[in-house]
Protein backbone atom coordinates (compact mmCIF):
# COMPACT_ATOMS: atom_id res chain seq x y z
CA UNK A 1 0.00 0.00 0.00
CA UNK A 2 2.75 2.43 0.92
CA UNK A 3 4.46 1.83 -2.44
CA UNK A 4 1.30 2.98 -4.26
CA UNK A 5 1.21 -0.07 -6.52
CA UNK A 6 -1.22 0.21 -9.44
CA UNK A 7 -1.48 -3.56 -9.90
CA UNK A 8 -1.17 -6.38 -7.39
CA UNK A 9 -0.07 -9.82 -8.69
CA UNK A 10 -0.54 -12.18 -5.73
CA UNK A 11 -0.41 -15.94 -5.61
CA UNK A 12 -1.24 -17.97 -2.54
CA UNK A 13 -3.27 -20.74 -1.05
CA UNK A 14 -6.94 -20.17 -0.26
CA UNK A 15 -6.66 -18.99 3.36
CA UNK A 16 -3.83 -16.57 2.55
CA UNK A 17 -5.79 -15.19 -0.40
CA UNK A 18 -8.75 -14.48 1.88
CA UNK A 19 -6.51 -12.95 4.56
CA UNK A 20 -4.84 -10.72 1.98
CA UNK A 21 -8.18 -9.42 0.69
CA UNK A 22 -9.54 -8.94 4.23
CA UNK A 23 -6.42 -6.97 5.20
CA UNK A 24 -6.68 -4.88 2.03
CA UNK A 25 -10.27 -4.05 3.02
CA UNK A 26 -9.21 -3.17 6.58
CA UNK A 27 -6.39 -0.94 5.30
CA UNK A 28 -8.49 0.57 2.51
CA UNK A 29 -5.92 -0.58 -0.06
CA UNK A 30 -7.43 -0.80 -3.52
CA UNK A 31 -4.93 -0.83 -6.39
CA UNK A 32 -6.33 -0.35 -9.88
CA UNK A 33 -6.21 -4.09 -10.47
CA UNK A 34 -5.75 -7.31 -8.53
CA UNK A 35 -4.82 -10.12 -10.89
CA UNK A 36 -3.76 -13.36 -9.25
CA UNK A 37 -2.05 -16.45 -10.49
CA UNK A 38 -4.93 -18.86 -9.91
CA UNK A 39 -4.18 -20.99 -6.84
CA UNK A 40 -6.34 -19.94 -3.86
CA UNK A 41 -7.78 -17.08 -5.90
CA UNK A 42 -9.39 -19.58 -8.26
CA UNK A 43 -11.08 -21.82 -5.72
CA UNK A 44 -14.84 -21.69 -5.27
CA UNK A 45 -14.41 -21.01 -1.54
CA UNK A 46 -12.51 -17.84 -2.46
CA UNK A 47 -14.96 -16.41 -4.95
CA UNK A 48 -17.91 -17.21 -2.68
CA UNK A 49 -16.51 -14.74 -0.13
CA UNK A 50 -17.57 -11.10 -0.75
CA UNK A 51 -13.97 -9.82 -0.37
CA UNK A 52 -13.09 -11.60 -3.62
CA UNK A 53 -15.38 -9.44 -5.74
CA UNK A 54 -13.64 -7.71 -8.66
CA UNK A 55 -10.38 -9.65 -8.25
CA UNK A 56 -9.07 -11.26 -11.42
CA UNK A 57 -7.19 -14.53 -11.81
CA UNK A 58 -5.52 -16.41 -14.60
CA UNK A 59 -7.29 -19.65 -15.35
CA UNK A 60 -6.99 -22.68 -17.59
CA UNK A 61 -10.76 -22.98 -17.69
CA UNK A 62 -13.95 -20.95 -17.57
CA UNK A 63 -17.56 -21.78 -18.37
CA UNK A 64 -17.33 -19.08 -21.04
CA UNK A 65 -14.90 -21.24 -23.02
CA UNK A 66 -17.66 -23.75 -23.68
CA UNK A 67 -19.21 -21.39 -26.24
CA UNK A 68 -15.85 -20.79 -27.88
CA UNK A 69 -14.78 -24.45 -27.77
CA UNK A 70 -17.94 -26.63 -27.81
CA UNK A 71 -15.91 -29.85 -27.37
CA UNK A 72 -14.68 -28.48 -24.05
CA UNK A 73 -18.29 -28.02 -22.96
CA UNK A 74 -19.04 -31.62 -23.88
CA UNK A 75 -15.99 -32.75 -21.91
CA UNK A 76 -16.90 -30.55 -18.89
CA UNK A 77 -20.47 -31.89 -18.86
CA UNK A 78 -19.20 -35.48 -19.06
CA UNK A 79 -16.81 -34.88 -16.15
CA UNK A 80 -19.58 -33.39 -14.03
CA UNK A 81 -22.03 -36.19 -14.84
CA UNK A 82 -19.50 -38.94 -14.15
CA UNK A 83 -17.75 -37.52 -11.09
CA UNK A 84 -19.97 -34.82 -9.65
CA UNK A 85 -16.96 -32.49 -9.89
CA UNK A 86 -17.56 -29.13 -11.53
CA UNK A 87 -14.57 -28.45 -13.79
CA UNK A 88 -12.48 -25.52 -12.65
CA UNK A 89 -9.02 -24.24 -13.37
CA UNK A 90 -7.64 -26.50 -10.63
CA UNK A 91 -9.33 -29.54 -12.18
CA UNK A 92 -8.12 -28.66 -15.67
CA UNK A 93 -4.55 -28.09 -14.48
CA UNK A 94 -4.50 -31.38 -12.58
CA UNK A 95 -6.32 -33.58 -15.07
CA UNK A 96 -5.68 -31.88 -18.39
CA UNK A 97 -2.18 -33.24 -18.83
CA UNK A 98 -3.25 -36.86 -18.38
CA UNK A 99 -4.53 -37.37 -21.95
CA UNK A 100 -1.42 -35.99 -23.68
CA UNK A 101 0.82 -38.03 -21.35
CA UNK A 102 -1.11 -41.24 -22.05
CA UNK A 103 -0.83 -40.56 -25.78
CA UNK A 104 2.91 -39.92 -25.46
CA UNK A 105 3.44 -43.16 -23.50
CA UNK A 106 1.41 -45.07 -26.07
CA UNK A 107 3.37 -43.51 -28.95
CA UNK A 108 6.68 -44.21 -27.19
CA UNK A 109 5.75 -47.86 -26.86
CA UNK A 110 7.85 -47.86 -23.72
CA UNK A 111 7.93 -46.68 -20.12
CA UNK A 112 11.49 -45.43 -20.50
CA UNK A 113 11.49 -41.77 -19.34
CA UNK A 114 13.68 -40.57 -22.23
CA UNK A 115 11.46 -42.30 -24.80
CA UNK A 116 8.35 -40.80 -23.19
CA UNK A 117 9.92 -37.31 -23.10
CA UNK A 118 10.86 -37.54 -26.78
CA UNK A 119 7.42 -38.87 -27.68
CA UNK A 120 5.70 -36.12 -25.68
CA UNK A 121 7.81 -33.49 -27.46
CA UNK A 122 6.75 -34.95 -30.81
CA UNK A 123 3.07 -35.27 -29.83
CA UNK A 124 0.76 -32.82 -31.56
CA UNK A 125 -2.87 -32.55 -30.49
CA UNK A 126 -4.65 -29.68 -32.19
CA UNK A 127 -8.03 -30.21 -30.54
CA UNK A 128 -8.80 -29.03 -27.02
CA UNK A 129 -11.32 -31.86 -26.76
CA UNK A 130 -8.48 -34.37 -26.99
CA UNK A 131 -6.31 -32.74 -24.31
CA UNK A 132 -8.93 -31.98 -21.67
CA UNK A 133 -7.51 -28.46 -21.59
CA UNK A 134 -8.75 -25.29 -23.31
CA UNK A 135 -5.98 -25.58 -25.88
CA UNK A 136 -4.13 -28.07 -27.98
CA UNK A 137 -0.57 -29.29 -27.63
CA UNK A 138 2.40 -28.61 -29.89
CA UNK A 139 5.88 -28.12 -28.47
CA UNK A 140 8.45 -25.82 -30.07
CA UNK A 141 12.18 -26.51 -30.10
CA UNK A 142 12.56 -25.00 -26.61
CA UNK A 143 9.89 -27.28 -25.10
CA UNK A 144 7.15 -24.66 -24.77
CA UNK A 145 3.61 -25.51 -25.84
CA UNK A 146 2.86 -23.12 -28.71
CA UNK A 147 -0.89 -23.69 -28.34
CA UNK A 148 -1.11 -23.07 -24.57
CA UNK A 149 -3.43 -20.28 -23.54
CA UNK A 150 -5.01 -19.12 -20.32
CA UNK A 151 -7.95 -16.83 -19.82
CA UNK A 152 -8.58 -14.23 -17.14
CA UNK A 153 -11.66 -14.49 -14.99
CA UNK A 154 -13.04 -11.77 -12.74
CA UNK A 155 -14.94 -12.62 -9.59
CA UNK A 156 -18.44 -11.26 -9.17
CA UNK A 157 -21.11 -11.96 -6.55
CA UNK A 158 -22.52 -14.80 -8.66
CA UNK A 159 -19.11 -16.37 -9.39
CA UNK A 160 -16.20 -15.92 -11.77
CA UNK A 161 -16.78 -14.68 -15.29
CA UNK A 162 -14.32 -14.96 -18.18
CA UNK A 163 -13.34 -11.40 -19.05
CA UNK A 164 -10.25 -11.81 -21.21
CA UNK A 165 -8.84 -14.29 -23.70
CA UNK A 166 -5.85 -14.05 -26.03
CA UNK A 167 -8.22 -12.13 -28.32
CA UNK A 168 -8.73 -9.38 -25.70
CA UNK A 169 -11.60 -8.32 -23.47
CA UNK A 170 -14.64 -10.56 -23.99
CA UNK A 171 -17.10 -9.37 -21.35
CA UNK A 172 -18.78 -6.00 -20.98
CA UNK A 173 -19.07 -6.67 -17.23
CA UNK A 174 -15.30 -6.36 -16.79
CA UNK A 175 -14.84 -3.89 -13.95
CA UNK A 176 -11.77 -1.68 -14.05
CA UNK A 177 -10.39 -0.12 -12.01
CA UNK A 178 -10.82 -2.29 -8.90
CA UNK A 179 -13.46 -0.36 -6.90
CA UNK A 180 -12.44 1.18 -3.61
CA UNK A 181 -13.75 -0.69 -0.59
CA UNK A 182 -16.18 2.06 0.39
CA UNK A 183 -17.70 2.17 -3.13
CA UNK A 184 -19.09 -1.38 -3.23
Amino acid sequence: RDAGADVLFPTSYLRDALLLMEDMDTLGFAPEMVIAVGAGFGQSEFYQDPVSEFTCATSAYSDGLEEEIPELGTYANHVQEQTGVTPSFIYMNAWGGVFPMLKAIDNAGSTDPDAIRESLHDTVIESAARTGMPHGLRYDETGHNELAANVIVQNFTDGPDMVWTADGIVDDNFTYPFPTWDNR
